[in-house]
Parts: C-alpha cells; sequence; structure tokens
C-alpha cells in the first residue's frame, strides 16, 4: 500500500487512490482492510497529490519552452497566459516543488528499508506541505481562472504573502 501512496503523493491516481471529482485523489470507499481513521489519514495525505498534480498542470501550462519545436507542436486551441512575470512564477513554483520531491524519495527510502514505518510518520515528514500546497493551488486558480498576467501576478503574490505563517510566507517570495 505505501507504493500506492507514494504514487498519490506523487499525483496519479491508482488503485487504492481514485482522482475525485474536482481533480484532486482520495481514497477508495468501503476498502475492507482500512480502518476509517487510517482511509482518514490517508486522504488527508492525498489531498497534498491532488495540490502537487494541479500545481505540475499550472507549470506545464504556463513555463516557458525551452525548445522551439515544442511552442509549434503545441496544438492548444486556447490562448495560454505569457509573460516574464508568470513564466517567473513558474519557475519559482518548481523551486518550492522541489524540496516536497525530495521527501518523497527520502520517504520511499525510508519504507524500503523498514516496511512498518508508520502513516503518522509519513505524515510528519510531510507536514509542512498541509499550509503550503492549500495557498499555492488558491494562487494558481486564481491566476488561471482570472487570467492574471504582468503586475497582477506580482499583487497577487505581494497580497498573499502578507500572512502569518512564515513557512507559507517564505513559500509565496520563493
Amino acid at each position: 500500500m505505501y507504493h500506492e501512496l507514494l504514487i498519490a503523493l506523487s499525483g496519479l491516481p491508482g488503485a487504492i487512490f481514485k482522482a475525485d471529482k474536482y481533480g484532486g485523489l482520495e481514497v477508495t470507499k468501503n476498502l475492507p482492510f482500512l480502518h476509517p481513521s487510517e482511509a482518514e489519514l490517508l486522504d488527508k495525505l492525498c489531498s497534498l497529490g491532488g495540490h502537487y498534480r494541479s500545481l505540475l498542470k499550472f507549470i506545464e501550462t504556463y513555463s516557458v519552452d525551452l525548445s522551439p519545436i515544442d511552442h509549434l507542436l503545441k496544438n492548444d486551441n486556447r490562448n495560454p497566459l505569457e509573460g516574464q512575470y508568470l513564466h517567473a512564477f513558474c519557475a519559482g513554483l518548481t523551486s518550492v516543488l522541489k524540496p516536497y520531491q525530495d521527501s518523497l524519495v527520502q520517504i520511499e527510502r525510508r519504507v524500503m528499508k523498514d516496511p512498518y514505518t508508520s502513516l503518522s510518520h509519513i505524515h510528519r515528514g510531510l507536514e509542512e506541505y498541509f499550509f503550503i500546497f492549500p495557498v499555492l493551488s488558491g494562487l494558481v486558480e486564481t491566476m488561471d481562472t482570472n487570467k492574471l498576467h504582468g503586475c497582477q501576478v506580482l499583487e497577487l503574490l505581494y497580497n498573499e504573502s502578507n500572512t502569518g505563517n512564515p513557512t507559507v510566507r517564505k513559500a509565496i517570495l520563493k
């Protein structure tokens, strides 16, 4: 089950963790081998995978294409947002996601070394992202739905960085 969980934390659905109607991930209901408290903790962990998935999708959609052929091969009918501020935000978002990816690798090593690793230990290893990811997901949703670009991106980041949580502030200012 830990392998399925790691895949879900990477933003991909599987046999135990399914995509919900909002694009997030959740535990398949009524699994006989899961206690309700385990299912609740797994659902909470899966929320990180759903946020991670939406952040990666935003980066993929709006980051700079390094290869000119990639730009030509895109058959998008919609007109994606462009601009230096948006591309810089995507680069910063990538740098925020890197420690999360590293944490997943560390958790995988831990689980491979000790198959009796508790879900609480995994939860503790990812605890800071329960604060960061919902805020970042809200930012990218706001940018995407309101088609923000240029100084509008800066204004949104400035407004959202005025928070009492230093971890979230640091992530936004990256």
